[in-house]
């Protein structure tokens, strides 16, 4: 990953905020959106318009309060790639946009299973063919999502049992090491998190399990410290 895509994801998780986790949708895809919808920020929708997600504008209950712009975009016609004049939606910041794709992804009723789902490959195959006419678009997001462990920027499952437990792994002051050592750590088969501390600019990465004992096992036999 080099610095440009670093700070392109930096910008989108930023823009996300805590909208995913209140819609119940998986940062992981809507970060992987970002960056597949934008070729990592670099169309004309996003530099011009702030449309992070090549969100349409059909003037209905989810769309109308945004602005909208005409523009030709490619579409995906039997196996063949097409441009149509579209009108897409206008977002006055990126912000704007990802509370447009909540929208989008709560009121739609065809969009259902994927609240709440927290397995991100099922999400993303439910999209192909939904969300987008690119027949390869859930495969294309799943290796952003592995190649990049965004995954981490995922919400920790909801502890439903008190084994369950949180194991403090590491504290960078850099979001960008962070995510790092969280990739490093999906590698190993841990389940991190990262929890962005207020007022102190830093993040605490844990690792989530209800076998603390073992895991604890794990971390020391990876040359992992722990707390």
């Amino acid at each position: 990953m080099n610095n440009s895509q670093k700070q392109f994801i930096s910008s989108i998780v930023k823009a996300i905020g805590d909208k995913c986790n209140k819609a119940k949708i998986l940062n992981s895809v809507v970060i992987a959106q970002a960056i597949l919808e934008t070729g990592w920020g670099t169309s004309e929708l996003y530099k011009k318009y702030n449309n992070a997600f090549g969100l349409n504008n059909y003037f209905d209950e989810v769309s109308k309060q945004y602005d909208y712009v005409k523009i030709s975009v490619p579409q995906e016609v039997n196996g063949k790639i097409v441009y149509n004049a579209e009108y897409m939606a206008k977002h006055k910041t990126v912000a704007e946009s990802v509370e447009h794709l909540m929208r989008w992804y709560t009121i739609r009723e065809k969009y259902k299973p994927i609240i709440g789902n927290t397995d991100y490959k099922k999400v993303c195959n439910f999209l192909t063919g939904k969300y987008a006419t690119d027949s390869q678009y859930g495969k294309k997001l799943i290796i952003l999502i592995e190649s990049y462990g965004l995954t981490a920027y995922d919400k920790p499952k909801t502890v439903t049992s008190k084994k369950e437990v949180k194991i403090q792994v590491g504290l960078y002051v850099n979001l960008d090491y962070a995510l790092e050592f969280a990739k490093t750590l999906i590698n190993k088969d841990f389940n991190p998190y990262i929890r962005k501390n207020k007022d102190k600019h830093n993040y605490t990465i844990f690792v989530i399990t209800d076998n603390e004992v073992e895991t604890k096992q794990r971390l020391s036999y990876n040359r992992i410290t722990y707390i």
